[in-house]
């Protein structure tokens, strides 16, 4: 019965609390990948978090953060378990709290399969007789059932096998086990008990499997007294096993008038049962302190806290639980402290171990935080106060709150002015990085790139730790208009992803060169060569737009880039881009050329390894430094609409052009807003007065 002391007793009433406190709280949903900032206030949804203690993480990944350093694994000796996705986003971590890894829960499936066909061999059991047994047991199994798999069933087998009967009761209950496996409440009907000898284990044996049948059933109260006949038995599995199982029952039993059809409402719970279920837990530990349910029994103690809304108890079980968890189990338990704790608790609320406390206050410095609970420096300090080993963290939360909800950037700077590089620990490295978010929000790039370069030293080897420094760097580097450095020899930034946005949104002509001529990527190259093309043409520099063409190309690059999707129309016909810089560089201002060259910068013809520009400070994100003002293709087509001496064909496409620009309800041209009583004008005078054309024939409205 190994599988009920897994997960049952957190399983009723679960489901529907996962999806409501649990996401308020740390974050859920599943976004795609996120921005590439290191000062995020807010949560993203889909478990991407940073690789230091931010308001902007999922608190469990906080407090993942806090007992893996506690337990001295790193953040990259944890991604080794596998749960992670491989950093292919840097900086953040990825972790999936919602579900378990599958190809893991198959492979334990497959040893409790095999553990079960050795025993039912070993008993007697025909293999063909365990068909529909594995065909149950390897379906969906949801709420009881999820219990009364092939653990629950092996485990029962063993046990039978080993004890001392007549071999036809032990072959009677082995079949009776078995046709209960993977079933739960009224499945159950068909399933009969056999009648077994006078032999003193075999009625042990099958008076604990009646308890069985009554607890798949759900008739909690017969199973509860069942199970307390059995416990008498003198087969030691069984006595130990149906002691636990008494309890398991009484806690079912407790929760039965909580529970409604879309709710689970622990108020209702039967506290004189949950009274009764605590002290049938403390009686199976006390009789059985290394018993094979120990560990399960100390854990149901915190829902039965949970359900009694003993906040005291259930924090003091939670420390001792997390100070004594294994690293691999660290996971599961922080969800549910998460759900069950953590989302009941005031931020200055007092907590038995400092790293819940700070992971509790961190989330309640997120911009929209309750405004009930304002934080303060003096409240924090207090609320560590009488914690052992707290001042670390409760200084590092002041710190975040200074910089996230005061502001006080140069407050941040000052506190951390002091602060040793030397083998940083998470604390430290927290700190590390708040002051560089604050050098960052007080535009001192040249002391923030400093500052990430000292720390690059120290974290090199800890990969997340240096995937979120880099990113510091690229963006101390950005705003400070340093893209030379990013782009020169021997570059403290290497991670593409940080690199590429520079080079689409904000590099000037000369550093887009030096990608072009010294970078050993083939994509910087050809984004480059692509943006420094068509920036050119968008700012009129025609003649710098023909030098750029005729810089050799690569034959790699030229292999994999496709060219902008320029728009071709045999009633409107145009040169290739080329001889369109040629004609334009001799008169500028020519209607046609003009309308062309709006088709060839139009950004929806333009491939860009980007679905949008990047926000605040992050790479990509900051003031374009190319030279010149630049077009767009809507403000070109108005140009060409406002030109008296535009040609009847060339101002009618012109208009056409300009009013499918709205197709969609907003401009998709240009950053232009034109009113629509503006786009109702041009439809009626591409209409009247331009009626003969094929571009008043074709548009049949405006939006």
């Amino acid at each position: 019965m190994r599988d009920l002391a897994s997960g049952l007793g957190w399983m009723i009433g679960g489901i529907i609390l996962l999806f409501s406190s649990s996401n308020v709280l740390a974050g859920g949903g599943d976004c795609g990948p996120p921005e590439r900032v290191i000062d995020r206030q807010d949560l993203y949804c889909g478990g991407y978090s940073l690789p230091f203690l931010s308001p902007g993480n999922d608190s469990r990944f906080n407090l993942l953060l806090m007992m893996w350093a506690h337990h001295g694994v790193s953040v990259s000796g944890a991604q080794t378990e596998g749960e992670y996705a491989p950093p292919s986003e840097p900086p953040y971590v990825h972790h999936d709290f919602r579900w378990h890894r599958y190809d893991q829960w198959r492979e334990m499936q497959q040893q409790e399969s095999d553990r079960l066909s050795t025993v039912a061999a070993s008993i007697g059991v025909a293999p063909q007789q365990l068909v529909t047994v594995r065909e149950r047991l390897d379906g969906y199994l949801w709420g009881l059932c999820a219990s009364n798999g092939y653990r629950a069933s092996a485990d029962y087998l063993e046990a039978l096998r080993d004890a001392d009967m007549p071999e036809e009761d032990r072959m009677a209950l082995a079949h009776a086990r078995l046709s209960m496996a993977g079933l739960c409440t009224d499945q159950l009907d068909e399933v009969s008990l056999p009648d077994v000898s006078k032999d003193e284990n075999a009625i042990a044996f099958s008076e604990y499997l009646r308890g069985v049948d009554y607890f798949y059933r759900e008739h909690h109260a017969d199973a509860a007294d069942t199970f307390a006949r059995a416990k008498d038995a003198s087969a030691p599995w069984v006595a130990e096993t149906a002691t636990y199982m008494q309890a398991r029952a009484s806690l079912n039993l407790a929760q039965q008038s909580a529970i409604e059809q879309w709710h689970f409402q622990r108020e209702k719970a039967d506290r004189d049962e949950l009274s009764r279920t605590h002290a049938l837990f403390e009686a199976y530990l006390a009789a059985f302190p290394d018993g094979r349910y120990a560990a399960s029994a100390d854990g149901l103690f915190r829902r039965i806290y949970w359900l009694q809304d003993d906040q005291v108890a259930a924090g003091k079980a939670y420390a001792e639980a997390l100070l004594s968890a294994a690293p691999g189990e660290l996971t599961a338990l922080v969800s549910e402290i998460d759900l069950r704790y953590l989302a009941y608790q005031d931020a200055l609320a007092p907590m038995p171990l400092p790293a819940l406390m700070t992971a509790r206050q961190l989330q309640a410095l997120r911009s929209w935080s309750r405004p009930d609970e304002p934080l303060s420096a003096e409240g924090i300090k207090e609320s560590y106060a009488g914690l052992s080993d707290a001042e670390a963290l409760s200084d590092l939360v002041v710190l975040a709150w200074y910089l996230f909800s005061q502001e006080a950037y140069d407050a941040v700077i000052a506190q951390t002015d002091n602060d040793e590089l030397d083998a940083l620990d998470l604390v430290g490295f927290s700190r590390a990085m708040y002051r560089g978010i604050a050098l960052h929000r007080e535009g001192r790039w040249a002391q923030a790139e400093q500052h990430w370069l000292a720390l690059a030293e120290v974290v090199r080897d800890e990969l997340p730790w240096m995937q979120a420094v880099e990113l510091g760097l690229a963006i101390a580097l950005e705003g400070g208009e340093r893209l030379h450095v990013m782009f020169g020899p021997d570059s403290p930034v290497q991670e593409p992803s940080y690199r590429l946005p520079a080079i689409y949104y904000t590099a000037p002509a000369e550093v887009l060169g030096q990608v072009i001529a010294n970078s050993d990527n083939v994509v910087e190259r050809r984004v480059a060569r692509a943006r420094l093309l068509r920036e050119h043409l968008a700012r009129g520099q025609y003649q710098a737009y023909l030098a750029a063409r005729a810089i050799p190309e690569d034959p790699e690059d030229a292999a994999h880039w496709s060219r902008s999707h320029e728009v071709v129309d045999e009633d409107y016909p145009c040169p290739d881009t080329l001889a369109l810089a040629e004609q334009l560089s001799d008169t500028p201002q020519a209607p046609r050329l003009l309308n062309c060259l709006a088709n060839v910068i139009d950004p929806r013809r333009n491939d860009s390894p980007f679905t949008y520009r990047p926000r605040g400070h992050s790479p990509g994100g900051f003031p374009d430094q190319f030279a010149g003002s630049p077009r767009s293709a809507m403000s070109v087509y108005m140009a060409v609409i406002e030109r008296d001496d535009a040609a009847p064909d060339d101002e009618a496409y012109a208009l056409y052009r300009a009013i499918n620009c709205y197709l969609r309800g907003s401009n998709r041209c240009g950053t232009e807003q034109v009113e629509q009583a503006t786009r109702a004008r041009w439809f009626s005078r591409l209409k009247n007065r331009h009626a003969d054309t094929v571009w008043a024939e074709r548009q049949k409205y405006y939006w």
